[in-house]
């Protein structure tokens, strides 16, 4: 992946309807999730650093999501 920051690849998720969220932990980690409470999470990672929490999310978005806008690429991020 090309150096993108978070909020590129969370809108870029969001632009293409895959669920993401993160929560901060008192230690500086995070706990960052891919899909929802509703649908049910399809990836969770726990204890990560934010500056790899992007680059874990536009990894697991390949993985579980392979046939989405955000996978194929054709988006404009």
């Amino acid at each position: 992946m090309a150096e993108k920051t978070l909020t590129d690849v969370m809108a870029a998720l969001y632009q293409s309807e895959i669920n993401c969220g993160m929560q901060s932990f008192w230690d500086g980690h995070w706990t960052v999730w891919l899909g929802d409470g509703v649908n049910g999470r399809k990836a969770e990672s726990a204890s990560l650093p934010l500056e790899k929490v992007a680059q874990w999310l536009h990894e697991h978005a390949g993985v579980h999501y392979p046939d989405s806008v955000y996978t194929r690429g054709d988006r404009n991020v």
